[in-house]
């Protein structure tokens, strides 16, 4: 099953172990209470295109591992979100925006009467 979600991308980085190479994504939610959500992409699935400070959907699944601790016996439940997919959101700018770029200084104020 996947997933997705919206976000800020605020960290993306290399992390090398045992020949293993992966990537290791920072998301800044845009909800109410603020979340920062990593996610992680390995193989061909990592993006070199992510630019920091620019809105993304990722689109992701959720993986799940159990180990149990070899002196106490414990058991414990890892899980980790592994993104496939990474889609920059482009913003369209508003029409005061468009209008302050192309010179007009306050768009609201241009009728001819």
């Amino acid at each position: 099953m996947s997933y997705k979600i919206k976000g800020k991308a605020i960290s993306y980085e290399l992390e090398n172990k045992n020949n293993f190479s992966k990537r290791v994504l920072w998301l800044e939610t845009d909800k109410d209470y603020n979340q920062v959500i990593q996610i992680e992409f390995s193989g061909d699935k990592i993006n070199e295109n992510i630019d920091l400070n620019c809105e993304y959907e990722i689109e992701f699944f959720l993986s799940g591992r159990q180990w149990t601790n070899p002196k106490t016996g414990e058991v414990k439940v890892f899980n980790t979100l592994k993104g496939w997919r990474a889609n920059k959101i482009e913003s369209t700018p508003t029409h005061k925006e468009a209008a302050e770029t192309l010179g007009i200084e306050d768009p609201t104020d241009d009728l001819p009467f």
